[in-house]
């Protein structure tokens, strides 16, 4: 099962659609608990998601289980003293390790992610090159990397250290499909997480609540509305299936912060059905030229 819990919501107020802020720990143990219930095999945290290591590690600790967590390295390059010294780099990398492992409540990382792209290129690569000579030293399984940006995406795809990718990718953002990187990363038997299908909930939103920098959205929410009403879908369910016609070698990240949107959720997974392909055509049609200030969330504040 592809459907992978994201957790950024379980430890923060996430997402920009998000009304109802950080569940209590008792309800976000519940939402991992009916997550594996039903099936859910990853997960996808960081230790900038608040405590949900924590959520997890205190979850799964002693318990026989298979699930794939997934996390990410805390921002290095903006907390250096001097970028040039690599021994308080590697000393900030080490602890990180640690504290993941600590919340995790796991000797061993599945998998961990570079959550910046700059901490990877980082004086040449110090920490993958130091990471991965002492994976079984740190009991670090594979590696991988987070991205925002397609543009730095050939380099990150020949180096075989990287196994896991996340990506974002909505109805409205196809950057990393449209450069081949995920046929690519595919054709190299890696995994990609694609995530904010749902555009941090930006979709939700009525048009009064777009915030004034990306009413621009508006126009072509109301094109993709056009377009899933011939479907005779709801904009939810024709999204899921949209996902898992023309990405169905990826692994899907939802992000949930009540029982109810995890259980809508996996409804719509497990109902999904395929789509015909003149969906994707008319769908990359009006995307084709989409300001990226208006797809990616990091530039919404700018």
């Amino acid at each position: 099962m592809n459907f992978t819990l994201g957790t950024a919501q379980l430890g923060l107020k996430y997402g920009i659609a998000n009304k109802s802020g950080k569940p209590t720990k008792t309800n976000a143990v519940k939402i991992i608990k009916t997550a594996e219930s039903s099936g859910v095999r990853y997960y996808d945290t960081a230790s900038a998601y608040g405590n949900s290591e924590q959520l997890l590690g205190d979850y799964f600790q002693n318990k026989k289980s298979d699930a794939f967590i997934v996390t990410k390295l805390p921002p290095i390059l903006e907390t250096l003293k001097n970028q040039e010294d690599e021994i308080e780099i590697i000393e900030k990398v080490i602890l990180a390790v640690e504290s993941s492992k600590r919340n995790l409540k796991s000797e061993t990382i599945d998998c961990l992610m570079f959550h910046r792209t700059d901490d990877y290129f980082l004086n040449e690569k110090l920490i993958i090159n130091y990471l991965y000579e002492h994976k079984k030293k740190l009991n670090i399984n594979t590696f991988g990397i987070s991205l925002y940006s397609a543009d730095e995406t050939e380099e990150l795809l020949n180096d075989e250290r990287l196994t896991s990718y996340q990506v974002p990718a909505n109805l409205l953002d196809h950057r990393f499909k449209n450069k081949g990187f995920l046929k690519t990363a595919n054709d190299f038997q890696n995994i990609v997480f694609i995530r904010s299908i749902f555009l941090q909930g930006l979709f939700f939103l009525d048009d009064s609540q777009i915030p004034e920098n990306i009413k621009e959205f508006i126009k072509y929410k109301k094109l993709l509305s056009e377009i899933i009403k011939k479907s005779g879908f709801t904009f939810e369910q024709f999204t899921v299936n949209f996902f898992k016609t023309f990405y169905k070698d990826c692994k899907l990240i939802f992000g949930v912060d009540n029982i109810q949107q995890l259980n809508e959720n996996i409804k719509l997974y497990n109902n999904s059905t395929e789509l015909d392909d003149e969906y994707l055509n008319e769908i990359l049609e009006i995307t084709n030229d989409i300001p990226e200030t208006i797809i990616n969330p990091t530039l919404w504040a700018k």
